[in-house]
């Protein structure tokens, strides 16, 4: 129909490629109605000149709803031609002011979910980024998005575009890297945030001190799920006291994933410059895999790192290893596991049975101590024994407890330590023991739960989760406090 009122349009013709130059003539016909048709006519053609008629038009006519269905319409698997067409050969200004049709035809292409077509198309979005609307950016990546949900896809491959996704996903603006967000649950993340440009520029932004600092998280949040190497040591940059302990942390997960022996190397040689916070969080990290746990004690045997940070608290975990190579290196470091009580402890703390105490003070004792593992009311966390049981009990009675947790130990809070076959080490009290699973608590209240089939060895360790020396640094008048608290407890 279209061609035979274009044909009418254009006159007699000789041939059928005189009637398709004329046709193209067309595109830039003063008359809409013209273009509209011609849009639909071009959908039977092919070429290089269908492509720039197609382009005429959208220039032309890009906030007409019809005429861009109708481009739409005739595309079909030229869809990436014209996208690039526009994208790359038509001024920044243009593209700005025809943004919607641009996410329209974004659409179609996320809709095709050709791999190689998505990722010529980031490429060019990346390569005209600079001198885009980041309005223009976000309808684009928000169009393929909303193509690859209609079209039901979930993961494809960005092959040799990678960095663009990076790049975007790291963008200044907070709609494009929102867009980018999005769009990236469609992506093989995986793949795209271990190539060697993409985890460098992540790199770059979360040491840059004049980014926003929601933005160098971002990228370090990225880099968790990236494979990292030896070349990545520039992230110890951010593991200094300098550094906010928040983006210290961030950059201790990121570096989780180099192999145990490198870790360590980045964790020791860095230990000093970090604050208290951070240190914790290192120790943490090294505690829980049994390779970085032996790379630490060689440390601290050839004198390369101070042993005092190894807490007594921390310190049984080592000795009571599943590990043997790990419990005999920490015994010639620390001694055998001293298992005595200190009985001049009570002694100290005897006045703050006679003492009235403050509760309220006592309250903030909790908060700063025992909250980890203890439950009050609203507050803190299930993990030890309930002190709403307890708060009759004799107040010479209650100190016993505080300051010699493994006394008289509930079977059902004992501390267990898990190996796996992959060497990470689980510790906590055991909450569930299945045919096929265990589940550990944690201080805090985190659970892990290991496959029967995924465990190397597991230990009970004989102690309380509870550890000894909580009691440190604490005044008789704090101890009374804290007394007096527990006993408030309604």
């Amino acid at each position: 129909m279209f061609v035979s009122v274009l044909f009418a349009l254009t006159g007699p013709v000789e041939s059928t490629r005189e009637l398709e130059g004329r046709l193209y003539d067309l595109a830039e016909d003063p008359d809409p109605r013209v273009r509209f048709q011609l849009a639909f006519t071009l959908g039977e053609l092919s070429g290089r000149s269908k492509i720039e008629s197609l382009k005429k038009i959208a220039l032309q006519d890009c906030a007409d709803y019809w005429v861009r269905t109708a481009i739409l319409s005739s595309v079909n698997e030229d869809a990436i031609r014209l996208f690039e067409a526009l994208l790359l050969e038509t001024d920044s200004e243009e593209i700005d002011r025809c943004g919607d049709f641009m996410g329209e035809l974004a659409k179609v292409l996320g809709t095709r979910g050709e791999p190689d077509e998505i990722a010529v198309a980031m490429t060019g979005i990346t390569e005209v980024r600079p001198n885009l609307a980041p309005r223009t950016v976000t309808s684009i990546l928000s169009g393929l998005a909303e193509g690859f949900e209609l079209g039901g896809k979930t993961k494809i491959a960005l092959p040799g575009a990678e960095d663009a996704l990076v790049g975007l996903l790291n963008d200044t603006n907070t709609e494009v890297r929102s867009a980018a967000e999005r769009l990236s649950g469609f992506i093989d993340r995986e793949a795209i945030l271990q190539s060697e440009a993409s985890v460098a520029e992540a790199i770059r932004l979360a040491l840059d001190a004049d980014r926003a600092m929601d933005d160098r998280k971002r990228a370090l949040q990225n880099l968790k799920t990236a494979q990292l190497d030896a070349a990545t040591f520039d992230l110890t940059g951010l593991l200094e006291a300098r550094q906010p302990d928040d983006l210290a942390v961030l950059g201790l997960e990121a570096l989780t994933s180099l192999p145990d022996e490198e870790f360590v190397k980045v964790v020791v040689g860095g230990f000093q410059a970090m604050s208290p916070a951070v240190k914790e969080h290192a120790l943490d990290s090294l505690f829980a895999r049994t390779g970085r746990l032996l790379g630490l004690l060689r440390s601290i045997d050839s004198g390369e790192m101070d042993k005092l940070p190894i807490s007594r608290e921390r310190r049984p975990e080592l000795l009571l290893s599943p590990n043997r190579e790990v419990a005999e290196l920490a015994a010639s470091i620390y001694g055998d596991l001293d298992t005595k009580e200190d009985l001049s402890l009570f002694e100290n703390y005897r006045p703050a049975i006679e003492l009235p105490g403050d509760p309220e003070k006592g309250h903030e004792t909790y908060k700063a101590r025992c909250i980890f593992c203890h439950k009050v009311h609203e507050e803190g966390v299930n993990l030890g024994p309930d002190w709403s049981s307890v708060q009759n009990n004799t107040r010479d009675a209650l100190l016993i407890n505080i300051l010699y947790p493994n006394r008289d130990i509930d079977p059902g809070f004992l501390n267990y330590v898990v190996e796996t076959n992959a060497g990470e080490l689980i510790t906590g009290i055991l909450v569930s023991s299945g045919e096929s699973s265990v589940t550990l608590r944690r201080a805090g209240g985190e659970e892990d739960t290991v496959l029967r089939k995924n465990i190397g060895s597991m230990k009970n360790t004989e102690l309380s989760i509870m550890p000894v020396g909580l009691e440190a640094d604490l005044s008789v008048e704090d101890m009374a406090d804290l007394l007096a608290f527990i006993q408030s407890i309604q």
